[in-house]
This record gives structure tokens, C-alpha cells and sequence, in this order.
């Protein structure tokens, strides 16, 4: 929750919440059965050309996708403070964090995106669930600067929502 006395110090204010680690799709049959058409169409195109590696991937896929379904998401604290982020138990301190951005996904979700500093340049994409994200974004821009030219869902993010990967 945040704290939202003004005479609260800077290093006072936090904010906690939880939220799902990914989100679980209902997919019906007719999802089920394109993909196994795909699946299939991408194996016989493996086959066709002697590409045996991408009919390897495209079954390794197909297995890491179908048991991810399998399995309910674990609920996950978020805590934002003074000192950094922290997600379950990984702690994203705010001097390795390039930037920010909060942004509302297509389904009306609003998503803080944090860019760290690491070679890897990865988005961290963290759901904000019942906050008040005007006082949050006022806080990290405190600590961290804003990215503001990053004003839309990352086309990944989109795209595998909607394909219910």
C-alpha cells in the first residue's frame, strides 16, 4: 500500500502488492487444434527439407508450452521502497536499473516495465495491482529515470497475449 502522508519521509513510502507470476489462459479446443496443426505443418516442413533441428525445437516448444499450462501460477509479492525492487526474493536495487515506464496493456492492466542495466538489456515486465500508479511513478522517478518515450505493450507481450502462449 502506499503511503500517502505528505509529511512522510521520502525513504518511508512503499509500496506492496501481489500478483499472479504469469497469467493462466483458457484455451478451448479450437486452440488446441490449430496448434497441433501448426505444430504438425512446421514437422513436415522439418522433415521436407532435412531442417532435423528446427523439428527438434518446434517439439521442445511444443512440450515446454503444453506443461506450462499444466501448472497454476504462484501468487508473488512485489515491494517497492528507498532501497529497490523486490519480487519474491529477488531484490532489482535502483543502481541496477536503467530505467522505467508504466504502461496500460491492451486489456486494461497497468504494467511497470523496469530495463536493468545488465548486457542483456531485458524488460522486467511487474503487473501493478490496486495502487496508485501516478504516486508510484512519481516515487521511482526519484530514484530512476522514466522512460518516456516507451508508451506502448512491447509487441511480445501483445502478441503472446493473444495467442494465449
Amino acid at each position: 500500500m502506499a503511503g500517502t502522508n505528505k509529511n512522510m519521509k521520502l525513504q518511508d513510502v512503499s509500496f506492496i502488492w501481489r500478483f499472479d507470476e504469469f497469467e493462466k489462459h483458457q484455451r478451448g479446443t479450437l486452440w488446441y487444434a490449430v496448434s497441433g496443426i501448426v505444430v504438425a505443418a512446421f514437422l513436415i516442413y522439418s522433415y521436407l527439407t532435412e531442417n532435423y533441428l528446427f523439428g527438434l525445437l518446434v517439439l521442445i516448444t511444443t512440450v515446454i508450452i503444453f506443461t506450462h499450462n499444466i501448472h497454476n501460477p504462484q501468487e508473488v509479492e512485489c515491494e517497492i521502497d528507498a532501497s529497490g525492487i523486490r519480487i519474491g526474493n529477488k531484490r532489482y536495487p535502483f543502481h541496477g536499473i536503467d530505467c522505467f515506464s508504466i504502461i496500460e496493456n491492451d486489456d486494461g492492466q497497468d504494467v511497470l516495465y523496469v530495463q536493468e542495466k545488465s548486457g542483456f538489456r531485458s524488460q522486467l515486465p511487474i503487473p501493478i495491482v490496486n495502487q496508485d500508479t501516478e504516486h508510484m511513478r512519481k516515487f521511482l522517478s526519484v530514484h530512476i529515470e522514466e522512460d518516456i518515450e516507451h508508451k506502448y505493450e512491447p509487441l511480445w507481450d501483445s502478441l503472446s497475449r493473444f495467442l494465449k502462449l
